[in-house]
């Protein structure tokens, strides 16, 4: 697994202080997501070592357009950054471990890609 961590300075457009962290799936212990009300969500992953990785996603304040309810702009912003699908995975390995993948492949029919992995 792979994370890449970034300050983005939006009124300039440029990007400060990267960061990646890399380890495998083997080294997720747990994951953990808590949800306010307001949208926003605090993540934890904890690795088997003992560390620990947290992020705070904050929608900030969203201005409603006439009809639109509370929470969709959030929504639909996450969803373009890939988080509900990100943090599905995550869940499902610190849930299951690495044979989650290989399962997932023969539960979508990609039965093929499952065969070639020896493990």
């Amino acid at each position: 697994m792979r994370q890449f961590t970034v300050t983005l300075d939006f009124l300039k457009g440029t990007f400060h202080d990267r960061q990646r962290l890399n380890y495998r799936f083997e080294a997720v212990a747990s994951v953990s997501v808590k949800q306010s009300d307001d949208g926003g969500r605090d993540f934890q992953l904890a690795l088997v070592n003992g560390n620990e990785i947290s992020v705070e996603v904050n929608s900030g304040v969203e201005e409603l357009q006439q009809g639109e309810r509370p929470g969709a702009v959030s929504e639909v912003s996450l969803d373009a950054a890939g988080l509900p699908h990100t943090l599905h995975v995550l869940e499902a390995i610190a849930a299951e471990g690495k044979k989650w993948v290989d399962q997932r492949e023969l539960r979508t029919g990609n039965l093929s890609a499952a065969l070639d992995d020896p493990e």
